[in-house]
């Protein structure tokens, strides 16, 4: 994870508050609750409800859908997990997926926990 901002992304006015960089994508959130993602799709790990990969950020649509204000990203990596601790279906393979947590609240609430 990372943080750090004052850009912007795509040209957008709205500046990033935070960057996580995961072994295969990234991911930002803006001082206006919004979260974009780049890098890596395979595994659906960005968010965008496919399985592509994209070089550019692009914004995560489901939070604006949803109401829900991002306040934290946080993309991990992807490496060697022996005897697949964290993955009990892995059955041994030793490899664990990328995954990203975002924390954020609806719109005018408190925080809470989502992906």
């Amino acid at each position: 994870g990372g943080g750090g901002g004052g850009g912007a992304l795509n040209d957008d006015p709205d500046p990033v508050i935070q960057v996580s960089c995961g072994s295969l994508y990234m991911g930002a959130v803006t001082a206006g609750g919004r979260v974009f993602t780049w890098g890596y799709g395979g595994h659906g790990n960005l968010g965008h409800g496919d399985r592509r990969s994209t070089t550019r950020p692009k914004a995560v649509a489901w939070f604006e859908e949803q109401g829900v204000e991002a306040l934290q990203i946080s993309c991990t990596t992807c490496g060697p997990n022996p005897g697949g601790g964290l993955n009990p279906g892995n059955r041994g393979q030793g490899q664990e997926g990328p995954h990203t947590m975002v924390v954020g609240r609806r719109r005018g609430q408190g925080a809470s926990q989502g992906a």
